[in-house]
């Protein structure tokens, strides 16, 4: 059974996750450079902190995406937050892209 191999804690933000992102699809490196303002400002802008689900919102501004090492450092501007985290395959989802501690998803409808 789920309970037994996981905290509850940990089952309430899997669920969590997928209702929230139910309809929505992630956004690759490549689809996000080439979208204009407005196409940000309705994109889902998804968190995770060590693992779990910690907040979401909609609309992203003040893009950067620069070259770093083997990567591209990407940067953006939400009302939570300001994500930055590195991509390695511009085709790749955003999805649950970071450094463990602290994850991030980019999602259109």
């Amino acid at each position: 059974m789920l309970k037994d191999l996981l905290p509850e804690e940990q089952i309430d933000s899997i669920i969590q996750e997928k209702n929230d992102l139910k309809g929505w699809t992630p956004v690759t490196l490549r689809e996000l450079q080439a979208m204009s303002e407005e196409d940000r400002k309705k994109l889902l802008s998804y968190c995770w902190h060590d693992g779990r689900v910690r907040c979401s919102c909609i609309g992203i501004t003040d893009l950067k995406v620069s070259p770093f090492k083997h990567s591209d450092r990407v940067q953006w501007s939400d009302t939570s937050g300001d994500p930055d985290f590195e991509v390695f395959d511009m085709d790749a989802p955003i999805h649950n892209i970071g450094d463990g501690e602290w994850n991030y998803g980019l999602y259109r409808k």
